[in-house]
């Protein structure tokens, strides 16, 4: 597995991710209108993502098969807060074909997601 930022270019296999999973993050997560995960929504949500990371409030993040071809989870750090008081709201999911791995992938996956955005600062 290979942990990337998410960016533009990317839309096709988050879109990919979240309509292949549906049934199994409706547990976790809110009822979203339909089309909201378009590849047209999320080429709009990855070029909005990027204005973020470069202002430094949020960091978002995809763990992927070494040819970027599928997304096997995601890590999301936002609502970053620098100063005396550091913060931000975590967000991950994993694939439901990746529960078996679920160890291996977070482990790997939310730590680099913290190496990255503390690197920035």
């Amino acid at each position: 597995m290979r942990v990337i930022r998410a960016r533009p270019g990317h839309e096709v296999i988050l879109a990919n991710y979240f309509a292949m999973n549906e049934c199994h993050f409706q547990i976790w997560n809110p009822v979203v209108p339909a089309g909201h995960h378009s590849i047209d929504c999320w080429k709009n949500r990855l070029d909005e993502r990027e204005l973020e990371f470069d202002e430094g409030v949020s960091a978002h993040f995809i763990g992927t098969d070494e040819t970027e071809s599928c997304v096997v989870g995601s890590c999301s750090l936002s609502n970053i807060v620098r100063g005396v008081f550091q913060s931000c709201h975590m967000d991950y999911s994993m694939a439901s074909c990746s529960q078996s791995h679920l160890l291996l992938i977070s482990t790997r996956l939310c730590p680099a997601a913290k190496v990255i955005t503390s690197a920035r600062k």
